[in-house]
């Protein structure tokens, strides 16, 4: 309910601009075929299992919702075995696979289902929500909190030695390090309530924009790009270009998640229901 209907209207419109304009786009560039769509990669990017079946992501940031409802799906086994009344020993045992250092990150499917190179990441924001009231700070948590962070920090020191072979250029280490630990030091103080974001407001606006955002920033701006051409300054076209991002988001906020998502999910419990 809360995923698709948005993913649904960002997907069309990337295949859309790709379509349109994806061949044409500086077709000299390493990216160019990154930059073109066919029928059936869309029809396959819909089910958001692209990535699991072996079909290329419509939009770049589409890489991370395999992962993303393979932990919904991990989530579910647990509620659906009653098994979140012993999450402390569940999360115990996920972070001794995390650790391990022979493991393949992808592959079999015992191994894509554990999510075992981001497993860090999801383990730590489930201890941050289980720790939120005092008595939910044990020892036991306070442990595998700390454990959660080494491996984090060992697992974004290996992406970005990766990065660097591929992109070649230097993403350094120590600022992915630096980065990772503000994270987990925010989460830190919003869970046990020594910062207080509820008196914000606007920031659940801007909340609410992150998800539609990230469905279109990227290759549809690199569409933008290429073809602005360099006659443009580029400062104005880096801030026209959010610009038009955020008035996208936005637009796929107010017209498809709002209008639709809780339609949506009252259809699909009816259908759910008659199941049962």
């Amino acid at each position: 309910m809360r995923l698709y209907p948005a993913y649904w209207a960002a997907c069309t419109l990337t295949f859309l601009v790709k379509i349109m304009w994806g061949s044409a786009a500086y077709p000299g560039a390493g990216m160019a075929a990154d930059l073109q769509a066919t029928v059936g990669q869309y029809v396959y990017n819909l089910t958001m299992l692209q990535d699991l079946i072996g079909v290329r992501d419509m939009d770049g940031p589409y890489w991370s919702l395999a992962i993303e409802i393979t932990f919904y799906f991990l989530i579910s086994v647990l509620i659906g075995y009653k098994l979140l009344p012993r999450i402390d020993w569940f999360l115990a045992g996920w972070l001794l696979y995390a650790g391990l250092p022979h493991l393949a990150y992808s592959g079999p499917l015992f191994t894509t289902l554990f999510i075992r190179g981001y497993a860090p990441y999801f383990i730590a924001g489930m201890l941050f929500y289980l720790m939120q009231q005092p008595q939910g700070r044990t020892w036991g948590r306070y442990l595998m909190l700390s454990g959660a962070y080494v491996l984090a920090i060992r697992s974004c020191r290996q992406n970005a030695l990766e990065l660097t072979g591929v992109y070649h250029s230097l993403v350094s280490p120590f600022i992915v390090t630096v980065v990772v630990t503000g994270f987990f030091l925010l989460f830190a103080l919003i869970s046990f309530r020594w910062l207080n974001l509820s008196r914000f407001t606007w920031l659940t606006w801007l909340g609410a924009l992150t998800y539609p955002l990230y469905l279109i920033h990227s290759d549809i701006a690199f569409v933008l790009f290429f073809h602005s051409g360099s006659g443009i300054n580029k400062y104005v076209m880096v801030l026209g270009t959010l610009a038009l991002m955020l008035a996208l988001a936005y637009l796929i906020h107010v017209a498809v998640e709002k209008r639709y998502s809780r339609q949506f999910g009252a259809w699909l419990t009816a259908r759910l229901a008659k199941l049962d």
